[in-house]
């Protein structure tokens, strides 16, 4: 055993949740490529999503932690940007048409 100061712990719990975050992610991609029945592959795709949700939260604070203040900001607000992209990037593609066009009839 031996004796670690509190950022150290800290660094080592947030490492660990990284890695563990990253191995669901992985783990229910794997299960959704297997995946036989609808049930299985919802089940698989909602765990890979709280897995992936979890490394999209860690992200900017992991590289922050290794890049020196200069071009700290940079870098982290070039990732949040990339993230909310793949948010804003389908909305021209639907633009346009009504929401009866992208809903299926119901009689």
């Amino acid at each position: 055993m031996s004796i670690s100061t509190p950022s150290s712990r800290a660094e080592q719990e947030a490492a660990l949740v990284a890695r563990t975050s990253l191995l669901i992610f992985a783990a229910c991609s794997v299960l959704m490529t297997t995946a036989t029945t609808v049930p299985e592959l919802f089940i698989s795709r909602a765990l890979a999503g709280i897995g992936i949700g979890a490394e999209t939260s860690l992200i900017a604070p992991y590289i922050s932690e290794f890049l020196p203040a200069r071009v700290r900001g940079t870098f982290v607000s070039r990732t949040i940007g990339y993230l909310l992209a793949g948010l804003v990037a389908p909305g021209p593609r639907t633009s346009g048409r009504s929401l009866n066009e992208h809903m299926p009839a119901t009689h």
